[in-house]
């Protein structure tokens, strides 16, 4: 079914074509792995602290951490703590290269979550600078 004709399609035949596709993309979601945070990133996802900064080296897991961080965030649950936190959130995230956020950041971000490239945003700048979780 790559190559169909949509415009031949029925009403009815493409809300089913649709729901085929909204399936296949929720169990790709539940084939995903569930993240396992290492000693390391345990200590930072249980502070309670407002701001936390990671300084570790390469292969450390300071980009799983950083993403699943921000995650937990948007959806307003911190697994970690198990605590709602208040949405909307902003979560900063200082990169020293602004092309490490489509290099590094989207994809580790798909990895744990399923992200829509619709709700990226570039504000007026050449790199992704926000993104839109649906609860806001």
């Amino acid at each position: 079914m790559d190559n169909v004709d949509l415009s031949k399609l029925s009403r009815e035949e493409k809300l089913a074509l649709l729901d085929a596709v909204e399936e296949k993309k929720r169990r790709l979601m539940n084939k995903r792995d569930n993240y396992v945070p290492n000693a390391g990133q345990i200590k930072v996802h249980s502070s309670d602290k407002r701001v936390r900064a990671v300084f570790s080296g390469n292969g450390s897991g300071k980009t799983a951490l950083g993403v699943n961080e921000a995650i937990a965030a948007a959806l307003g649950w911190n697994p970690w703590l198990k605590a709602h936190t208040p949405v909307p959130a902003s979560v900063a995230v200082v990169l020293d290269k602004p092309e490490k956020i489509e290099k590094t950041w989207i994809p580790e971000i798909k990895k744990w979550y399923p992200l829509d490239v619709k709700q990226l945003e570039k504000r007026g700048k050449p790199y992704y600078s926000a993104i839109n979780f649906p609860n806001g």
